[in-house]
């Protein structure tokens, strides 16, 4: 067996983090979305290409709306 680079371990976290994200936002637990806000954030910041502005920003502002921490703030 051979022993996964760096990048492809990486890439890897990454994909387990996108589906774990994925099946947050399917299953409607609004209890971590704060969480995925936190990944979109990051995703922004590391990987500016990989998600349009436009799409970042409405997926931001649909979450926050359906998260119950930002609605009690």
């Amino acid at each position: 067996m051979s022993v996964p680079s760096d990048a492809s371990a990486a890439a890897s976290s990454l994909r387990l983090v996108a589906a774990a994200a994925w099946w947050v936002v399917r299953r409607r637990l609004s209890a971590h979305y704060p969480r995925v806000l936190d990944l979109l954030g990051t995703l922004k910041v590391s990987a500016p290409g990989l998600v349009r502005p436009r799409h970042h920003a409405r997926l931001c502002m649909g979450l926050r709306a359906k998260s119950p921490l930002f609605l009690l703030q």
